[in-house]
């Protein structure tokens, strides 16, 4: 699990610390990040955005994915660099996310699928299940 600070964090500072998290068991500088099969995101939301970092008002919505050159970046270098994506099962999900339930949510899931080359999923709820596994992998 990795956290960060919205209030302070940038994307870069973000994908460096999931790629810091991935590279731990083997303790290289350097090394490349153990590649996943998913990736899940937990962050605030309204009905039309995800907020990623507030550094730089890095939100992610159907107009960012097409204007903010950097929230595509982060998505493509996350996805790119630390799922595994030839795991059939491979994906990027959102998980306790407002927007889940809402057009615009469907609608950049599968925007995001087409960019990212992965299964991309947008859920309300986080179940118990999915926190169990969060808190296994801290």
């Amino acid at each position: 699990m990795v956290e960060y600070s919205y209030e302070t964090s940038r994307l870069d500072e973000v994908l460096e610390q999931v790629r810091a998290k991935l590279t731990e068991p083997a303790g290289s500088d350097g090394a490349a990040p153990t590649r996943v099969s998913s990736v899940a995101l937990v962050l605030h939301s309204s009905e039309r955005e995800l907020f990623l970092c507030q550094v730089g008002m890095s939100r992610l919505s159907l107009k960012s994915i097409v204007r903010d050159e950097g929230v595509r970046r982060f998505l493509s270098r996350l996805v790119g660099e630390c799922v595994d994506l030839a795991d059939w099962g491979a994906r990027l999900d959102f998980l306790a996310t407002y927007m889940a339930e809402q057009i615009d949510g469907g609608l950049l899931a599968k925007e995001l699928e087409q960019m990212l080359n992965c299964q991309v999923r947008s859920e309300l709820r986080l179940e118990f299940e999915e926190l169990e596994k969060i808190i296994d992998l801290a």
